[in-house]
């Protein structure tokens, strides 16, 4: 099974869409896809989207922001919505947080149905800028701790985008902590697994420091080139995670971001993982 993690740049996504198409370069069985605008109907794929993200700085709340795209989910293969799922289970008659997104647009969640009989919820995410980076995607992940903790959907899960977090700032400040914080929740909280950093760990020979990081993790780093400020930067920065539940991670065979290319159409390059013990051309 191929999964690919992109934040598509809105301004280029109509025309980076058919990239996923049969036979493209990121033709896949799953995509998680931030900053989307929605494709036209010869794509050949079932995707799952809202028309805008309304953050908090929205003009619908008093606000100057308006965002003609959002996250989507998409797949040659079925997809449905996870059902009946909140934060208390059946067994209590108060009922509290059904699964919902508090920012329409700035997460979309789906379980892909493979030919092969298994199913996965996919999970796209983004780290909206509608407040601080780190409030915005702690609000998201308490939007969708009903389903990190819903065992129909979490044995199978994989979770995905830009958080829009660098976790670069100096070692023992208070900026990295607040940045480490989304992603100790991701993995120490809801027990996720890190599919780029798994396949640095596994490397032999190890890969090392990133070259050209201003993290100061020193010999520790394990970041990963996904996002550039301009076309001539030439400064690695990581905005882009891809995460999958233990029993995904176990399957996984590789997990990396593309280079970038001059004349590549977005400031963010793919993550692609391939992962084994599926048949979705079943």
């Amino acid at each position: 099974m191929k999964v690919v993690e992109w934040n598509m740049r809105y301004r280029s996504a109509q025309t980076n869409w058919p990239k996923f198409k049969e036979g493209g370069e990121l033709a896949c069985d799953i995509a998680l896809l931030n900053e989307a605008t929605r494709p036209t109907e010869d794509i050949g794929l079932h995707v799952e989207m809202e028309a805008a993200t309304v953050g908090r700085d929205d003009v619908s709340h008093g606000g100057k922001k308006v965002r003609e795209w959002a996250t989507a989910v998409a797949s040659p293969h079925e997809l449905q919505p996870p059902e009946d799922v909140w934060a208390l289970s059946p067994m209590h008659k108060d009922r509290r947080s059904m699964l919902s997104a508090s920012r329409l647009g700035s997460w979309t969640a789906r379980v892909v149905s493979l030919p092969d009989g298994e199913k996965v919820t996919a999970i796209s995410i983004y780290g909206l800028l509608d407040e601080r980076s780190d409030a915005s995607v702690h609000r998201s992940l308490s939007d969708l701790t009903p389903l990190f903790e819903d065992t129909r959907y979490n044995e199978l899960l994989l979770l995905g985008g830009d958080l829009n977090t660098l976790a670069t700032a100096e070692a023992g400040s208070r900026a990295l902590a607040r940045d480490q914080g989304v992603l100790d929740r991701i993995v120490e909280g809801f027990g996720l697994v890190d599919l780029l950093q798994q396949t640095l760990r596994e490397a032999d020979p190890p890969r090392g420091r990133l070259a050209g990081c201003t993290c100061s993790l020193g010999s520790e780093c394990l970041h990963t080139w996904t996002f550039r400020k301009s076309k001539a930067s030439t400064v690695p920065y990581q905005d882009d995670y891809l995460f999958a539940s233990p029993a995904l991670a176990a399957r996984l065979d590789e997990c990396v971001a593309l280079e970038f290319t001059p004349d590549w159409p977005s400031d963010h390059v793919p993550i692609v993982a391939t992962l084994k013990g599926f048949n979705p051309k079943q």
